[in-house]
């Protein structure tokens, strides 16, 4: 019985004192790809510094990868996403 509680106590230490607080590093991954895929600050300016030099017409047959393109730049140039986890911290 001294053995169990023993080993008991012990594995209760033991997690205890490896218990670690986390670093929350959300807001520098979301400021990297902010940084990164985002080219001139603004969605605007991302569609026209990507998209247009690759698609300098709409035609039917590229409708679909102008469409992705204007829709990535939209979502990486959000900045709604930085300032939620702003507000949450």
């Amino acid at each position: 019985m001294r053995i169990v509680f023993s080993v008991l106590i012990m594995t209760t230490l033991f997690f205890f004192f490896s218990c670690g607080e986390r670093k929350n590093d959300s807001l520098d991954k979301a400021v990297l790809q902010f940084a990164l895929l985002c080219p001139g600050g603004s969605a605007s300016a991302c569609v026209a510094q990507v998209c247009t030099p690759q698609y300098p017409e709409v035609t039917t047959e590229n409708f679909t990868a102008v469409d992705t393109c204007t829709a990535n730049c939209s979502s990486n140039c959000n900045l709604q996403n930085i300032y939620l986890i702003l507000e949450s911290q």
